[in-house]
Parts: structure tokens; C-alpha cells; sequence
């Protein structure tokens, strides 16, 4: 059994990820965020983030979406998702945690990130349908490269 974090901002796709990676035999844990995630990967206690901790969960593998909503309220904030994900690559990178993304991405997001997901040692599994039964195939495939990876 492999531990997977799922880091979703959709609750429709965090009840479908944690059904798919749950029923192929795997222990997952949903992150209610990002700020939650990079808490959580960091080794940091979620209610006391300041204290430097070990990781409660060693990992194995993170499926993780790019695009997350602004969360800061201010006038700036469109509530337009934004590709605000690369900061899981870093610590995975960083954490030598195999990792997958899992996430919608038009044309423009699609060039630059096939280039740059190579150096985080991630892989991309393009979410193209939003929901139903393409997304979890999108899911499915995401699972599917990360445990390829972990092997």
C-alpha cells in the first residue's frame, strides 16, 4: 500500500480522486488546500506552522493539480485559478517525492509547462474533461504514472 497526498482545490475532483486512489488499495489523504499541502510536504504542523517538525506521513507519491484559486482577498483578486501548483513541484523535487499533475490546461499553459515539468522530475496527466466519466480516466492515468514512478 502506497500513501498518496492528492493536493485539488474542486471538491467534485477531490471526492473522485480519493475514491479511485482508495479503491486501488492505497491510503490517501486530501489536502483542504494548498497552503495545507505545502504545510504538510514542509514537515510542519497544520496548526502551528512555525514549528519546524518531521513529516507526520513519509510520502510516496503526490497527484497534484497546478491551478488554485487567489485566496487573498484583495482588490487584485479576479477569483480566477492561477498556476500557483508549482510550489508542490519545488518541495517534491526537493523531497525526492515522485509526483504527477493532474490538471486542466489550455494551450498557452501547455508549452511552458511540457517544458519545465522535466526539471521537477514531474509528469503531466491533462485533465481535459472537468468531470464525469473522462475525469476519471484523467484520475485513473494520473494514479497510474505515479506508481509507475514510485516502482
Amino acid at each position: 500500500m502506497k500513501k498518496i497526498l492528492i493536493v485539488e482545490d474542486n471538491p467534485d475532483q477531490k471526492k473522485l480522486a480519493r475514491q479511485i486512489v482508495e479503491k486501488a488499495g492505497h491510503y490517501c489523504w486530501v489536502a483542504e488546500d494548498l497552503h495545507e499541502a505545502v504545510l504538510n510536504l514542509a514537515g510542519k504542523d497544520i496548526l502551528d506552522s512555525k514549528r519546524d517538525s518531521e513529516p507526520k506521513v513519509k510520502w510516496d507519491g503526490v497527484i497534484t493539480d497546478l491551478h488554485f484559486p487567489l485566496i487573498t482577498g484583495g482588490s487584485g483578486d479576479n477569483g480566477k485559478a492561477e498556476p500557483r501548483g508549482l510550489e508542490i513541484l519545488a518541495l517534491c523535487k526537493e523531497m525526492s517525492i515522485p509526483c504527477v499533475v493532474c490538471s486542466d490546461i489550455d494551450h498557452h499553459h501547455a508549452s511552458w509547462l511540457t517544458r519545465l515539468l522535466p526539471y521537477f522530475n514531474a509528469e503531466l496527466e491533462p485533465d481535459k474533461s472537468g468531470y464525469g466519466t473522462d475525469g476519471a480516466i484523467s484520475w485513473l492515468r494520473a494514479l497510474e504514472k505515479l506508481l509507475t514512478k514510485i516502482k
